[in-house]
């Protein structure tokens, strides 16, 4: 099925605004790289401003409705969201760029706190059930679980020097995937 222009708009935003952050994403190159009138984007945008919540809007509407079917055994939801977020960098990409050019808040953030309060009812609930570790304070154990999943993606660098492999190599993912189920196990043990 084609592609609405509206949704060839969101597409190419994201990989622009994931590629080169807010400031310096072109509204032209997006439309370039969409292949509509640059005037289509203000039609149904506004504003730069305005297409950048929607694509975060809408990232976030389409993660919100992937918890509902991530495992929810604490080894195999570290092992799911490591792979997700390992197949698509481009969503860490854009969490960096907002850390990088908006430290006090990135646009669209409003519309993301349910997405992470669904996150940590998510958590509750497994902790509730025995699925997960009881972490006391849920919103701080989800930034460390979000870190154990998250930082050697995003830090590559760091990656390479620490584990002589590239965060995207099949066989660190393997490997850090084989830890995050041991690491998990002991959690849950305790």
């Amino acid at each position: 099925m084609a592609l609405s222009a509206r949704e060839k708009i969101l597409k190419a935003a994201f990989r622009e605004f994931a590629r080169r952050g807010f400031a310096g994403t072109r509204v032209n190159t997006v439309a370039t790289k969409a292949r509509v009138n640059k005037q289509l984007i203000y039609y149904y945008f506004g504003s730069k401003q305005g297409l950048y919540e929607e694509v975060a809007r809408e990232i976030h509407a389409e993660r919100e409705a992937v918890i509902g079917r991530a495992p929810d055994a604490f080894a195999d939801n570290l092992a799911y969201w490591l792979r997700r977020h390992a197949d698509d960098p481009d969503y860490l990409r854009l969490l960096m760029w907002e850390s990088l050019e908006a430290a006090k808040k990135p646009p669209g953030e409003e519309s993301r706190r349910h997405f992470w309060a669904e996150s940590i009812a998510q958590a509750k609930r497994n902790e509730a059930a025995g699925l997960w570790p009881d972490a006391g304070d849920t919103g701080h154990a989800l930034l460390c679980w979000l870190g154990a999943v998250m930082f050697p993606l995003a830090f590559p660098q760091l990656t390479r020097l620490i584990a002589g492999k590239a965060p995207d190599d099949a066989t660190f993912l393997a490997e850090r995937e084989a830890f995050l189920r041991a690491w998990a196990g002991r959690q849950i043990g305790r």
